[in-house]
């Protein structure tokens, strides 16, 4: 396969090709020509300019970026731009087809700037419906599928990030999603945004936690020793996977045990949550080492999964995914990130299993949905995140998410989802060497098929 070509006709719900007054300006004849490219890291920083969230990428002369070993992605990414603005696909579905033909390289920032772009132009869009804007940016901003818009169905599109505090949290929750793409993978050159990031302009979201990972990355930290981090890192999603792994009565008073030791020692009633704080906050200052800078971006997911992050909005359909890309960042980091999407993927069924009769089933589906998406699980249909309580439809579609057809019922899906954690459970107790850790991923895979 031609990796640099994935621009292939999809139907969409989306218009096909970018309105003219949300396409890029031209920039000066000149203004590039003056740019010195000379590698991959220089290519980005040409393309990105002064935005670090990449949302008005210049598109270099591909024939520029053609030379330059490495430049790949770069060469893909521009002559995609180029093609979607005239005509060629719907934008969501070619950059989510790009982003995934060359994930763990700057493609994967760079097509989510372009969307946000979009997104971003779209939130002040009244030329057609509050339901069809909000569709069309949930597809921009998430990896669901749109399908046909239906206004008769109880909740819309955007909901599930809409609730969190308006338009204000779509924007907030898009700067996230982009900087987590800049960190999706330790090969990525981010150095090529640190004088952009920079800019006054950027305070805000240098100072958020995700910023200022990603703004300590590219400016190569090397503080203190990152042990201390990695060792309050570990205990966190060792005491996570207890707490998640506590299905019986024995299981759960030996918890409430431990919470309420661990709750004495440390003056805090959540431990879990002190213990990612102080992770953070000592690996942050070394993120220009792999292993610090990959538990940095694993605390941050899992803040967010435990619903303590500084940045409203906690929640979304990109938690599990950053835990996976935290696995890249080293050995170190990989079985932690694997438990952590454990803990999350079983958390999500058991929350489902008993809320899904209930008014806590929108939020429910929706942790189930990142899980699944963040453990290879897809695609999903954005109608699944539409519905207040289950219907067949629902189930038929989470069941082909996890590879199992026709499964129109709770009892069945509740199997299928079950294997999917068993499996996961098996993946990450293989990458465990710590035996009462694996003794608890293991016990997990045992029950996770009722």
């Amino acid at each position: 396969m031609i990796r640099h070509l994935v621009l292939i006709s999809v139907v969409s719900g989306c218009s096909s090709k970018v309105p003219p007054h949300l396409q890029l300006d031209p920039p000066p004849d000149d203004r590039l020509e003056r740019v010195e490219i000379v590698d991959v890291e220089s290519g980005v920083r040409a393309i990105v300019g002064r935005d670090p969230l990449a949302r008005t990428p210049a598109l270099v002369d591909p024939a520029r970026l053609q030379p330059i070993a490495g430049a790949e992605p770069l060469v893909a990414f521009v002559k995609a731009i180029r093609s979607i603005e005239q005509g060629e696909g719907p934008v969501e579905r070619v950059l989510q087809q790009l982003e995934d033909e060359w994930r763990a390289t700057p493609v994967v920032p760079l097509a989510r700037g372009y969307r946000l772009r979009i997104a971003e132009n779209q939130l002040a869009n009244t030329l057609i419906s509050p339901e069809e804007r909000h569709r069309q940016i949930a597809a921009l901003l998430s990896p669901l599928n749109g399908g046909a818009g239906d206004p008769t169905l109880p909740r819309g599109p955007l909901d599930w990030l809409l609730d969190e505090g308006g338009d204000n949290a779509v924007r907030a929750y898009g700067d996230r999603w982009v900087v987590s793409g800049w960190m999706s993978d330790p090969k990525i050159p981010v150095a090529a945004v640190r004088e952009a990031l920079a800019s006054p302009t950027y305070d805000g979201l240098r100072e958020s936690e995700a910023g200022r990972l990603l703004y300590a990355r590219a400016s190569a930290l090397q503080g203190a020793d990152p042990a201390s981090g990695l060792e309050d890192l570990k205990w966190a999603t060792r005491l996570a996977l207890q707490k998640a792994a506590a299905d019986r009565d024995s299981e759960q008073s030996a918890w409430a045990t431990l919470l309420g030791e661990m709750t004495a020692s440390f003056g805090e009633t959540d431990p879990i949550v002190v213990l990612l704080k102080r992770s953070y906050d000592t690996l942050v200052e070394s993120a220009g080492n792999d292993a610090a800078a990959g538990g940095a971006l694993l605390a941050t997911a899992a803040l967010r999964w435990v619903d303590q992050c500084d940045t409203a909005p906690c929640t979304g359909l990109d938690r599990v995914e950053t835990m996976q890309f935290a696995s890249r960042w080293g050995p170190e980091i990989a079985p932690l990130a694997a438990t952590w999407s454990v803990i999350a993927l079983k958390e999500s069924i058991d929350s489902l299993e008993v809320g899904r009769d209930t008014a806590l089933f929108p939020e429910a589906i929706l942790d189930l949905s990142d899980a699944l998406l963040g453990t290879g699980g897809g695609p999903l249909e954005m109608e699944i995140l539409r519905r207040r309580r289950p219907e067949p439809q629902v189930w038929l579609t989470v069941a082909r998410a996890v590879g199992d057809e026709g499964i129109t019922d709770w009892e069945g899906v509740r199997i299928a989802l079950g294997h999917h954690l068993a499996s996961e459970a098996r993946r990450a107790a293989a990458l465990v060497e710590d035996a009462e850790w694996k003794a608890m991923l293991e016990r997990v895979e045992r029950r996770a098929v009722p």
